[in-house]
């Protein structure tokens, strides 16, 4: 039965499918070559159309119904076995959206015919739709209705007869006619009961997502009505919400931009023809965070990101990098980086943050847990399960997408911060239990954060906590695969810690603080800090800082007695890794000793006056008899206290530390020092060194640092040395710089981005400690950088620092993008270029002189065909080869010609009614194609085209700074790049450069109409070469700007003449129908305007 509908259906098309049917109807509509019934009288009657559409809905339909009972019975998956037969559902398919809906849509819905899919039907008859405005389409609304209805059964399969040819030749026009119905303001009162409303928001949600995004992205035209616009708009919004809506919204954005906003590994991809997700690049990636990020205005933030939350951070643990990096920069920056959303607190705080943020350190008591303690226990039942490892493993994946792969400092800062304690305790807990893939995990994003933060204040916390493993009611334990879980506290474990085992962990605990401190690479004053810290807590952890007076274990110490041996440990590991930052930065140092000899001095006075009281008879004496003795030990002469004995410890640690400073090759002497080291020396003096009870190595060691202080304090500095040394203005800048060139080195790109974001702040200052050529050497390495981030932040800092300096800079940039010697790769010129553009269009009025004349010179060298690039060349010529025998194999191996992704996307495209894309890929793909014929030894396209935009940019910004000589040449580089570039070959690989020398001509001419006298209003040769371009051009856009040069240079010629050749510009002269005279520079300001009044 379906082979008899196709056959009447092919008798029916076959006037305007056959060519000697066409040959006879030239000139004929298609709707009076295919009504039956057609009457010369009836010729453009609303009558013949809609008999004409109801046949071939009624043939569609029935093909459809035949093509569905034959896919139940046989289960045939395609029931289109034949071109032929293709031919006839599309010709119908065509017939009904060109004659049946396009001509009684609302003006501006739909897409325009010339961006729809090419018809099948012969280009030869002339389609005449009715007009918008003509009260018998009006009446003949009703068709349109019909045709919706019968198209909106069609997708109401399961898939089988004609549904996925409806769904990729005439969905867009089905959604529109929908739309249309149910929508447009006049037709409100028509349809009361909103039914095509439901018909098209039945069809959407029954049409995949990655369909419905080129197609509803197609309806919104910039004719397109508010009214109309508003609904698809909120359906496009609506999109991202569907099962698999993100990733597919983000794989539609990268798939519609040019090939050269793909990212790096686009090219590799199409070659390899890989199932592969577009590569994402910078562009891709804040478009989507863009969409995203947009909450619609029918559904409120917190609905939105909770609808979006679930796929969002599953993308932050997907297997795709692409993906990661997307998913990492929709959150961290459209949503956690907006105060908005991203402020702790807030809705997308909430959503996003916290879930990863209570996984790693869950706020869960005792009591909570021991609601239903068997609701999660581990496997053999011993201890219930706070979070799980599958759980913790995806919260350290997603933490550190978000840190590693978006470089965002104050993010990375709010994210760690609240879990840092957390996160220190797993990274020992995975050391010591051997689960080394968590610990590079967990050391990167440490490294990471530590780097991004100022100062050494976090790392002051982890040492505080260094035996850290957990909450009172929580601690880690292992999970079942050889991961981390964690786990309840068991009471037994709380009160009685395994001390040996703690004891072991502490050397490797602080082995692993050591290496954060390093890899934060931190300053002689933060090292300094973090070791009178320690060094503080462990000697005076109480007591005098309370203002008790006395040197004792404190509180905190009485309680844990590992606390100050893992500060007595770390102080000892700082010293001995650090003693000569420790040395040139002693002031610190200086003071923590000087607070302790005072409060010793103190304390010993104290017992001192007691032994003196104790010893007198009295009655008041009497009542303290015992807590003398318990003070003096009941003799004078027996030996200290405990107590005595361990504050003379402290300050013997405290002269030896001295000791290693004052003798340190590295310690400098400054005023500030200077005046320290007096008030040490007063305070060693007090002690009674040449007492037999004192100890003989506190009073050897006290001798010898006096004698070291009296030759220091004996020849004190000079003032003017000294006073530069103490008052540098530029200390801080000199630190940033340092800190910027270790972070510029770092393998993790966060840190890289810190690092030239302390450079860009160093330059925008600007500051005077800067090396303007070393600095312009390090931003152009930079553009070597593979990250995005890294080498877009490169370029925007060489663009600010040659605005600052612009001959020295303007110079390097100009060397590297010549590139005479080819010692860098085309990536990196083309990126050199976007420095010179930016540097550019800085510069303003300032473009002048020499810089003027490098830019323009540089410019033209390379937007010519006299620079040889030889190895360029061969480069080319390789890549030609290996693309030519990696085509041949695949070819072999799929038996004849295999299909590539670019083939497959230019389908798409066309499915998609897309065919402006289709072009300028087709464009884009062979500006970047090496091709077998170009034995040239001219430079690359990208590089000539990039040469003659930056030149134009050049002339525009400043065309009075330029040399006089360089616009005639620029002009005619322009012309001559007009006329010998190739064009009609496929593709066309002179296209890009066609349309770059066009904007330069209309660049020149915006120049000359400035007044610089170039007179290209009246220079034929360029008039002439235009008029040819014009006349054989075949790039679209090439003879768009063309046509715009021309009817400026005829405005221009115009405007010349009517102020009598002198060039006044604009100034009148007389009017047509008014006499009016104005007066002119050579009247000498004689004579008054006169008005006359015409009838």
């Amino acid at each position: 039965m379906a082979e008899t509908a196709f056959a009447k259906a092919a008798s029916f098309l076959a006037p305007v499918l056959r060519r000697e049917s066409i040959v006879k109807a030239k000139g004929q509509s298609i709707i009076q070559c295919l009504d039956p019934e057609r009457d010369a009288k009836e010729v453009g009657n609303p009558v013949s159309r809609r008999r004409t559409i109801e046949i071939a809905l009624s043939l569609l339909l029935d093909i459809h119904e035949d093509l569905s009972r034959t896919a139940k019975s046989s289960d045939t998956s395609k029931p289109l076995q034949s071109p032929s037969q293709q031919k006839t559902v599309d010709g119908l398919l065509d017939l009904i959206s060109l004659e049946g809906i396009y001509p009684f849509l609302s003006p501006g819905v739909g897409v325009p015919i010339e961006r729809r899919v090419r018809s099948v039907l012969q280009g030869g008859l002339v389609s005449k739709p009715s007009p918008a405005n003509d009260g018998a389409a009006q009446e003949d609304r009703s068709l349109l209705a019909e045709i919706c209805d019968g198209l909106y059964g069609i997708t109401q399969g399961e898939g089988g007869g004609l549904t996925s040819s409806l769904q990729e030749r005439t969905l867009v026009d089905l959604i529109a006619g929908l739309g249309d119905l149910a929508y447009a303001p006049l037709l409100q009162d028509q349809d009361p009961e909103k039914q095509h409303d439901r018909m098209l928001g039945s069809l959407l949600d029954r049409t995949p997502t990655r369909v419905l995004f080129p197609v509803l992205t197609s309806l919104l035209q910039p004719a397109t009505p508010e009214w109309f616009r508003s609904h698809i708009s909120t359906h496009l919004s609506r999109l991202p919400l569907r099962s698999g809506g993100v990733k597919q919204t983000i794989d539609f954005i990268a798939s519609s931009a040019p090939q050269e906003l793909r990212g790096p590994s686009a090219h590799v991809n199409d070659q390899a023809d890989q199932p592969h997700s577009p590569s994402l690049s910078l562009e891709v990636l804040s478009q989507a965070s863009r969409l995203l990020s947009s909450v619609p205005s029918s559904l409120t933030a917190e609905t939105y990101f909770a609808a979006l939350a679930p796929e969002l951070l599953q993308l932050l643990s997907d297997q795709s990098p692409d993906h990661q990096r997307a998913g990492a920069y929709v959150i961290g920056n459209g949503i956690l980086g907006r105060r908005k959303y991203g402020s702790p607190g807030t809705v997308g705080w909430r959503i996003f943050a916290e879930p990863i943020i209570q996984s790693l350190s869950p706020g869960i008591s005792n009591k909570e847990i021991g609601l239903n303690p068997m609701t999660n226990v581990d496997k053999n039942g011993l201890r219930p399960i706070v979070v799980t490892e599958g759980n913790v493993r995806l919260a350290l994946q997603q933490l550190a997408s978000l840190v590693l792969l978006h470089p965002n400092p104050g993010l990375t800062k709010r994210l760690i911060s609240p879990c840092l304690r957390s996160l220190w305790g797993l990274l020992c807990y995975s050391k010591e239990s051997n689960r080394s893939g968590w610990v590079d995990r967990i050391h990167q994003i440490l490294c990471t954060y530590i780097k991004t933060s100022v100062g050494v204040d976090k790392l002051m916390i982890i040492s505080d906590e260094l035996l850290w493993d957990g909450e009172s009611s929580w601690t880690y334990g292992p999970g079942p695969t050889g991961g981390v879980e964690i786990q309840q506290r068991i009471e037994n474990v709380l009160q009685r810690p395994n001390m040996i085992t703690m004891v072991q962990n502490i050397d490797m605990r602080i082995d692993e603080l050591l290496k954060l401190l390093k890899s934060g690479v931190a300053d002689d004053d933060e090292i300094g800090s973090l070791f009178v810290h320690v060094s503080k807590h462990w000697l005076v952890e109480s007591d005098f800082a309370e203002g008790k007076n006395r040197l004792e274990p404190g509180e905190n110490a009485g309680k844990d007695p590992l606390r100050s041996l893992v500060y007595a440990k770390l102080t000892q590991k700082i010293l001995e890794q650090y003693k000569d930052k420790l040395a040139a930065a002693p002031k610190r140092i200086i003071e923590l000793v000087n607070q302790l000899l005072s409060a010793y001095s103190v304390e010993r006075k104290q017992i001192q006056t007691r032994r003196v009281r104790a010893s007198i008879p009295s009655l008041a004496a009497l009542g303290t008899i015992a807590d003398a003795n318990v003070a003096i030990g009941g003799d004078a002469n027996a030996p200290e206290r405990p107590r005595d004995e361990d504050s003379t410890e402290m300050i013997s640690i405290a002269l030896s530390l001295l000791t290693a400073i004052l003798s340190s090759p590295e310690f400098a002497l400054d005023p500030q020092t200077f005046t320290l080291l007096d008030f040490l020396r007063r305070n060693l003096a007090q002690l009674p060194i040449h007492n037999n009870s004192f100890p003989a190595s506190i009073s050897m060691t006290a001798a010898n640092i006096l004698a070291l202080l009296n030759l220091h304090l004996s020849l004190p500095p000079g003032p003017l040395d000294s006073t530069k040394r103490a008052v540098d203005p530029h200390a801080d800048d000199r630190k940033t710089h340092q800190q910027a060139l270790t972070y510029l080195t770092d393998a993790l790109p966060p840190v890289r981005a810190q690092g030239l974001s302390l450079l860009t702040t160093l330059i925008a200052k600007p500051s005077p400690i800067l090396d303007i050529p070393s600095t312009t050497i390090l931003l152009q390495s930079l553009l070597q950088d593979e990250d995005e981030f890294i080498y877009l932040s490169a370029i925007k800092a060489l663009g600010l620092l040659a605005s600052r300096h612009p001959k020295t800079v303007v110079r390097r940039l100009v060397e590297q993008y010549v590139d005479v010697v080819e010692d860098v790769g085309l990536d990196v010129r083309i990126r050199t270029g976007e420095a010179l553009l930016k540097t550019v269009e800085r510069l303003g009025a300032a473009l002048a002189g020499d810089v003027a004349a490098m830019v323009g010179e540089g410019m033209i060298a390379v937007a010519g065909r006299r620079a040889q690039k030889p190895k360029a060349r061969e480069s080319r010529r390789k890549q030609h080869q290996q693309a030519e025998q990696a085509k041949k194999e695949a070819d072999d191996a799929w038996g004849g010609e295999a299909p590539s992704l670019n083939d497959l996307r230019v389908d798409a495209d066309k499915n998609n009614n897309n065919t402006a894309a289709e072009e300028e890929e087709k464009l884009l793909h062979a500006w970047s194609t090496p091709h077998g014929d170009d034995d040239g030894l001219e430079d690359d396209t990208r590089m000539r085209a990039s040469a003659l935009s930056i030149l134009g940019a050049a002339i525009e910004t400043h065309p009075a700074g330029l040399p006089p000589a360089l616009l005639p040449t620029a002009l005619d580089l322009a012309i001559d790049t007009l006329r010998f570039e190739r064009r009609g070959t496929i593709p066309d690989t002179g296209a890009i450069l066609r349309r770059a020398a066009v904007v330069l001509v209309l660049s020149l001419l915006r120049a000359d109409e400035q007044g610089l006298g170039l007179g290209l209003g009246f220079d034929r040769r360029l008039r002439d070469v235009l008029r040819a371009v014009e006349s054989v051009e075949n790039d679209s856009v090439t003879l768009g700007h063309v046509r715009t040069v021309l009817d400026r240079l005829d405005a221009s010629r115009i405007v010349f003449e009517s102020s009598d050749g002198v060039g006044h510009g604009l100034a009148l002269g007389r009017v047509k129908g008014l006499a009016v005279d104005l007066p002119r520079e050579d009247d000498g300001g004689e004579g008054r305007p006169r008005i006359e009044e015409v009838e």
